[in-house]
Order: C-alpha cells, then structure tokens, then sequence
C-alpha cells in the first residue's frame, strides 16, 4: 500500500473545535435524584462537519473543503476494560470504546476518501482501522488518548492519521458538557482554554442545561476567529444531548468556516442542514428584505376540505413507490437512497406526516439483504403542484460488504403510516390582523406594514410542533417572496447554522423566531378579509398501509403508477411537474380552417400543423426543385422551435433555407379533422383514463401505439395538455399491448377531459404556392 504524506492543518480548530469539544465533562454541580433513573452506558449519535472556504466562494454551489458525516456509538468501559455501569451521571472521566457504523469523510487535503459504502474497503487499510473503532481515554475532560482497537500494520498510516486533524477530531468528541457551570439562567464564565470566550447559561429545566459558548479575536489577522457554540445536556444522566459548534478562523490569509454538529441518531435533519449548506442558499436567505426580489403570486387553486378517516385510507392506495438515488459523494458514487410515494393526484389541500416503518431490503429473488439504514429525516406529505407525495431518505449502515449489498437491492418494502393534520377554516378581517398578532396555542400570525405607499406588507408565522398556521397566498393579488427574520444570534452565522440551532435547540426569549417563517407581500389592492388555516396533528385517523418500493426505472415501465412531481428535478425546476409543462409558446394548428403556409425571412418555408392533423393532411408537391441533384422533400418536424410543422427540406432534412426558387403543390387531407371533447369525472386513479368505448371502432386496438398521441389530446382542470405515457419500446407495439388492464391509458397528471380526434370523410384540397428571394 502506497501512502502518500499530507498534513491537513488547522491551527485555529485546534483551539477550539478540539480544545472545546474533545473535553466534554460533567455539566454541573447540582445535584438530581438518580437513586430511580436508569442511566444508560452507552449511546449512539450522529456527528457531522464540514470545513468552507469563505474568501474564495462564489456562491456557485456547495464549497466545502472538508465533508465528514459519521454514527458514532460509545460504550463506557470500566477501568477493568469490562462494561461498566452507571449508578451517578457521567463524570469528568473514564474509558470509551467508539465504533462508527457509518462513516462518509472527504477532505482536499487528505489523498484517501473513507466510506462504509466503498466497494474498495477490503484494499484501504484506513477503512479497515476507522471501522473496528478506538479506544477513547477521557480524564477530567481532557482526551488522554485515543488509539484504534485494530493496530495498522503500517506504521506510516498510524502517523499519519495523528497528523490530519478532520479526521482525527470526528472521533475525540467525548458526550459531556466541557465545563462545571452553575444551573442557573445568565450565569457566565471565562472559558478557561480561552479568554476570547465566554460560557453563558441560557436555560435550565429539572432535565437539562443549555449553555452557548461565544466570542472573538480580532486583534490581529493572523489571530482573527469568531465562534458560537450551543450544548445541551441531560443533567440526570451526564449524557450530552446535543452540540452545534461553529468556527470562524483565518488560515494562509483565507477566511475557514468550520461546522461540527452532534446529536442522537434518530434527531432528525440535522445532518442534511450541514451537508447541503450551499453557499447561493445562504447569500440568498442573509439578504435584506428592501433587496429581496418578489414574484407574482400564484394561483395555485387548491380545494381546502374537511379531514375523514375515507380521504386518508385513499392517500395509502395499492400502488408501487419509488427508489431514487439522490446523492453523490466525493469522487465516488456515493449511494444517498431516497424513497418516494405519490398518495394521490388532486387539487385537494392535504398536508401530514408519514412515519416509514420496517423498511426491508430484498434482492430479484425475493430473498432479504441483510443490510440496515439509518433514516435521517422525518417525512411530511404536502401537496405540490397537484401531487400528493411524502420521501424518506435513507443512508445504508454498516461495514460488511455494504456497497456489494446495494447492488443487489431489486425493491424495499416498508409500513407506511399516514398520520393527517387538521385544517379549520378562519376568516379575519385585515384590519384586525394588522393590529395585533393572532394566536392559536403556542403559533401566531403577525402582519405588519413595511411601506403604505407601495402595501408592501411582512407576515411573519410561528409554528409548533402541536399547533400551526397555514395560509393559501392565492387569496391576494400582488407579489411575495421570502423574507429574513431576526432569530437572535450573531449576525454573522449563516442561514444553514441559524437553521440547524433552531433543528437542536428551543431556548431562550431572544430565539423567539426559532421556529418562524417570513413573507414579504405587495398588493395591488387591499383584502377586506384574510383567511388562513389553523393546523394539528390528528394521530387518531392514522392509517397504514404496506409498500413495495422498486427502482425507478422499473417504477415507471409499470405504467399504472402515478408520475413523481421531483423526477425531473435535476433537470428543470424543482417544482416541475413533468416535462408536459415544458409547453411551447407556440400554439399548435390543429383545425383544417387554421392551416396556411409561412416564411420568416423569405428564404425558408413551413406549414405548422398539429401531429394529429398531421396524420389527416400532407402537403404535396406539383412544381419544385432539386437541390444537390436530389429533388426538396416535405420533412414533419415535431420539435422545430416554431412548433411541429412540415418543412421544405433537402432530402436529408438538414438544408431548409433557398434562394431563388419556386415551389407550388397541393395539401391532401383525408377529411376535416375534429374534436370529441369528454369532461371526466374524478376517481381514485384520475393519471388512467379509459378508451374502452373508442376501442370498439374495428381494429383500432391493434394500430401502433405511437398513434395515441394523435388521436387523444388529454388535460388537467387547468388546460394543461398531459403526456401520454409509453414503454421505452412502444414503436414495437399495437395500441392494446400498452394499456393498463386492457383498457386506460397512463398519463403525466391528474385528467379532466379527453378530446378524441374524428376524421371526416369528405377529402379537402389546399393549394399552396412561393417564391424564394433571391440571394442578397
């Protein structure tokens, strides 16, 4: 094994993220009844860090120099290297195993990107080191040692790994608070590894203390850091609870942000916050509300109702989800798996949680893969764009062959439970809104005015995790966007680190918007009334039902699935429905009447023309010309920028523009074309629409299916022209080898009515005629 020798320095940290965080000891003196508390030996959290260039950033994208997120178990140890037990909280000192079950490092300083999802484990004998753990020396608060369980062989691997720092540091987080602090609101002190910080005491409750960590150094360049820490701690059991930590420091004449966050495993999006911090997100969350850019509202014509136990049992139908891959890492396709349902297509409001439960991998065989996944998120069910859906993203656990496992993964089943939230229905006049804040438990809802002469308007909502305020912008006219709100920490944290202190902690009067969101409303006309909807958890009409997640690809050949609204996302907008939406501008000819011939500068000549008139009218050429010895063509060009039409074209379709030419013929068409419109009414399945009464017309059933294109146009209550969807291999089949249950076709969205294409009998002529403009 080569090693390459790098040394990723980071001076500052050493001072703080180590200095600080690597001594966690005892919380405080106080003293709590443990006589009847069960305090745990061992517990399993969840660290993730990043290291970003701040001078160099340019706001493009994710910047981070240093990426680490890791599950990290601890066992205390008794001083005979047994289990120990806790009868008293955890003290100052003692010895820890610590074995990671998961772990994703990339740093540009160190040659070696580590994962447990590496098909190269075996041949990385860092991998191999990291994955049986290390054993942790802790004395009053200080890290004494820490040494991996399995000795390298390589003696430079061993030193190595003492000099990266990134590395090293992710397993010298010891789960106690650093310092002894009195359990009282407001008390401070010196850190005593730096005069430059300051421990206050932010909240206390029989449970547990909260305490942040700040300060700065500013007396020189060189010495220039800013830090805000925030822990807290369960003061029964000693166990830390939670710790944010975030670093600001110069280095080669570079401004360094480091972020270190640890919590229990199972707190959710804790890790997400620190891994898809992106630098454009930031800069556009910081900005002040006079240089936000605002948008029309829009009008999103969604249908409130009241919950019953019926519309939840309908939003956990019988068909398949979704496996997406949602994530690289490193150089390395690094598997970040996502599962995803669709609940239903509609316009009805729905908003929830959705618990995925016993998730279990299975291979083409049926056989299970015995393989875990850590679930970092919680997953809310929200309607967007017409489509009802909910995600869980998952990241695979464990050492043994884990890469090999995910290849083998055919589908993943799993319990889903809906669990709805109730919406009520309140109507307030504005005047009232505007003069005081309206409550709803522990939520509320302010409006205040920014600007009388422009109705420029802030409305700011507070949540809970019990109670919510929900409002529908398609009300009001005018324009909105997001807007900053004061949460009460350093003005120089970003976005994504204000986000995650408010994800891991509720504290304090002056992080009253912790949990609040900003709008910024200009109206063109002031409401007399405003409506909005007061939320809460409704677990009395949770409904389960079990689904069988398959791969995406073979998600979408079984054309009885809905369409995901996120499948195009990496493409086009995140919001986008499906590539139906990506309409041209240009309206289509469809009508006989509407057909006539057109040039844009005189040297070209076309005649737009819907494919399915297409397939009833052909133009024809009696007089025209050759060019290159071949004689010009008619060429159908459904994609041209001018909307699908026929064009004068070489014979190989590549030359369309002539000089000095001069062409006539005739349009042939079998018949006037026209349309059958049907309105559909909604039912459980509304993306499959039933041709069963067209397919009685003679041998209909066995045209090629490309033809359903042409003979049906099919659209959502909005006039939205919906895909058609077809195998991968339609070209090769008839119209009755791709319906589903011999009689619907599947389409991109929620169908309202279908227009069937009739041709009628009576052939119609068309005559044409142009000269091309000389050359110039």
């Amino acid at each position: 094994m080569t090693i390459v020798k790098y040394k990723a320095v980071n001076p500052v940290i050493g001072i703080t993220v180590l200095g600080i965080a690597v001594m966690l000891a005892a919380c405080d003196n106080s003293s709590t009844d443990s006589n009847n508390i069960s305090i745990p030996t061992e517990r399993e959290y969840q660290i993730i860090s990043s290291e970003t260039n701040l001078t160099d950033r340019d706001y493009s994208g994710n910047n981070n120099t240093m990426q680490a997120r890791m599950i990290l178990k601890y066992q205390l140890q008794s001083t005979h290297n047994d289990a120990a037990t806790l009868s008293s909280p955890l003290s100052t000192s003692g010895n820890f195993i610590i074995t990671p079950s998961l772990l994703q490092f990339a740093d540009r300083a160190i040659p070696l990107p580590i994962s447990n999802i590496d098909e190269r484990i075996q041949s990385n004998e860092l991998s191999l080191m990291i994955k049986d753990g290390f054993n942790l020396s802790v004395n009053e608060g200080e890290v004494m040692a820490l040494s991996p369980i399995d000795k390298p062989q390589e003696q430079d691997l061993a030193k190595m790994f003492e000099q990266w720092d990134n590395l090293k540091s992710l397993f010298q987080q010891v789960p106690m608070l650093p310092v002894k602090l009195e359990p009282k609101v407001g008390f401070s002190k010196v850190s005593p590894k730096d005069k430059h910080l300051t421990w206050t005491v932010e909240q206390v409750t029989e449970d547990t203390l909260v305490a942040v960590l700040q300060g700065e150094n500013t007396e020189s360049p060189e010495q220039y850091q800013k830090t805000y820490g925030a822990f807290e701690v369960d003061r029964k059991t000693g166990w830390l609870n939670s710790l944010v930590l975030i670093n600001q420091s110069m280095r080669n004449g570079r401004l360094v942000n480091h972020r270190l966050a640890m919590a229990p495993k199972d707190k959710p999006f804790v890790m997400s916050i620190i891994w898809h911090a992106y630098a454009d997100y930031d800069a556009l969350r910081i900005a002040e509300d006079s240089q936000r850019t605002l948008n029309d509202i829009h009008k999103d014509n969604l249908i409130y109702q009241d919950m019953d136990s019926q519309i939840v049992q309908a939003l956990l139908p019988e068909h398949q989800g979704i496996i997406d891959n949602i994530g690289s890492w490193g150089e390395d396709a690094m598997k970040e798996l996502q599962l995803r349902f669709v609940h239903g297509l509609t316009k009805k409001y729905f908003s929830g949680e959705v618990l995925y439960q016993d998730i279990q991998a299975f291979d083409d065989k049926n056989n299970p893969i015995d393989i875990q996944f850590w679930q970092h998120n919680r997953s809310w069910v929200n309607n967007y764009g017409g489509k009802i859906e909910s995600a869980s993203d998952l990241l695979p656990i464990g050492w043994d062959n884990t890469a090999s496992k995910i290849k083998k993964i055919n589908h993943i089943s799993a319990k889903l439970t809906l669990i709805p939230e109730k919406n009520r229905l309140v109507t307030r006049p504005w005047s009232e809104l505007l003069a005081k804040p309206y409550h709803f438990g522990g939520a509320s809802l302010q409006i205040t005015l920014i600007d009388a002469n422009t109705h420029l308007y802030k409305v700011v909502m507070r949540q809970t995790a019990e109670k919510g305020i929900n409002i529908n912008f398609s009300q009001f006219n005018g324009q909105m966007g997001d807007a900053m709100v004061d949460q009460g920490y350093p003005t120089w944290l970003s976005a994504s680190e204000q986000d995650l202190l408010n994800v891991l902690f509720k504290y304090g009067e002056k992080h009253v918007n912790s949990n609040a969101t900003a709008f910024l409303l200009k109206l063109t006309d002031i409401p007399e009334t405003m409506s909005f909807y007061e939320t809460e958890p409704q677990p009395q009409m949770a409904h389960t039902n079990p689904v069988t997640f398959m791969h995406i690809s073979d998600y979408y050949k079984d054309l009885a699935n809905p369409t995901s609204g996120f499948d195009y996302s990496r493409e086009t907008d995140f919001f986008l429905t499906d590539p139906s939406q990506l309409q041209l501008s240009v309206k289509e000819i469809s009508d006989v009447k509407d057909i006539k011939s057109i040039s844009d500068d005189g040297h070209n000549f076309y005649i737009p023309m819907s494919p399915a008139l297409a397939m009833s009218c052909k133009p024809e050429i009696e007089q025209g010309f050759t060019e290159g010895k071949q004689p010009v063509t008619w060429v159908y060009d459904t994609k041209a920028l001018t909307g699908p039409a026929y064009h004068l074209a070489s014979p190989d379709g590549v030359r369309r523009y002539f000089y000095d030419k001069k062409i006539q013929g005739k349009i042939h068409c079998q018949g006037d074309v026209t349309w059958q419109h049907v309105t559909l009414q909604p039912g459980e399945r509304p993306w499959l629409v039933d041709i069963g009464p067209w397919l009685t017309q003679p041998s209909m059933a066995e045209n090629p299916s490309e033809l359903l294109k042409q003979y049906f146009k099919i659209q959502d209550d909005e006039g939205t022209n919906l895909t058609i969807r077809l195998p991968e291999n339609s070209a090769e089949l008839s119209i009755k080898d791709v319906l589903v249950d011999g009689k619907f076709i599947s389409v991109s969205g929620a169908a309202a009515k279908v227009s069937i294409m009739q041709i009628s009998a009576k052939p119609i002529e068309l005559p044409y005629q142009f000269t091309f403009k000389p050359l110039p």
